[in-house]
């Protein structure tokens, strides 16, 4: 991963922005919780910021843990929505003592040079995952934290040499006056 990826980097990002961050995702984040469903699960929410989305899914019902490179984004989650968190830089997971139903992951991908090296993690900790993705925007380019630029079919064949079942969701998600196309991919069931 580039140098802009780093702890350093993404703790002065949540030192300034805080669990007040313009990063809320409101259209992504109810429907990662919709498919989440309504079944209480235990939730890895990875690259999990200040926990804007783990503390929905929270308010959802669910048992949810989240981690994230920087230290300070698991302080402010803590603290603002008594969320426990892992301050770590992954690959890989490391080893939960309690059983993972679903791992979720919303403007995450995108950061690793190596995406397939992310999937085979959630495929070891966990047979379901959703993930989030700008939607054929936000390159490096336009984004220097991003390694990735996702379509629809580059998203499909990496989630597909992994799992069984792959559907994914387009949407458009407005807020702050920003509207950032979106694909959630829900995949389950692990290929052997």
């Amino acid at each position: 991963m580039s140098n802009i990826n780093t702890r350093e980097y993404w703790n002065k990002i949540w030192e300034t922005e805080g669990a007040n961050t313009w990063r809320k995702y409101p259209a992504t984040f109810r429907k990662i919780c919709e498919l989440i469903g309504k079944e209480k699960q235990s939730v890895l929410d990875m690259g999990c910021g200040t926990g804007l989305l783990a503390r929905r899914i929270k308010e959802a019902g669910h048992d949810v843990i989240g981690i994230d490179i920087s230290d300070k984004a698991i302080e402010i989650m803590r603290n603002t929505f008594q969320i426990n968190g892992i301050a770590i830089n992954v690959p890989p997971i490391p080893e939960m003592t309690d059983r993972i139903d679903v791992i979720t992951a919303s403007e995450f991908l995108e950061h690793f040079e190596n995406p397939d090296e992310i999937i085979k993690e959630f495929v070891r900790v966990s047979d379901r995952c959703i993930v989030a993705v700008p939607n054929n925007c936000l390159s490096n380019k336009e984004c220097p934290e991003h390694h990735q630029k996702f379509t629809f079919g580059s998203l499909m064949r990496l989630m597909e040499k992994y799992y069984e079942k792959v559907r994914i969701y387009p949407l458009t998600d407005t807020f702050d006056k920003i509207s950032i196309p979106v694909l959630i991919c829900h995949a389950q069931g692990r290929k052997q």
